[in-house]
């Protein structure tokens, strides 16, 4: 019997960074999209997410308002008023994101 000594690594996407340049802003908005890839039943994206708890908090809330704005516009569509409050809901959530972590969401 053969063994798999594939080693998972835990990707660390590090919200508290004193240091942001493009490839930072770059890699973690990467990391951002491959963990809702995720979460809509894309390969699994083994990470660990580091930050002050208002940056942990933001990030949370601004990546479920980011499932929860697909899921209506994917069952509703884009006109319908539940949509457009999904999508208000999700800006307030971005913007609270980016004021803790100094981090642009990559989703826009």
């Amino acid at each position: 019997m053969e063994e798999n000594n594939e080693e998972i690594v835990t990707q660390v996407l590090e919200l508290d960074t004193q240091e942001i340049d493009e490839a930072t802003l770059l890699q973690k908005g990467m990391m951002i999209k491959d963990i809702m890839k995720s979460m809509f039943g894309g390969p699994t994206f083994p990470a660990r997410i580091s930050g002050n708890p208002s940056q942990l908090a933001a990030f949370a809330a601004a990546l479920g308002k980011e499932k929860a704005f697909m899921e209506t516009f994917s069952k509703l569509g884009l006109d319908n008023p539940r949509t457009h409050k999904s999508k208000g809901a999700l800006d307030s959530a971005v913007r609270q994101f980016e004021r803790a972590t100094k981090l642009k969401w990559p989703f826009k």
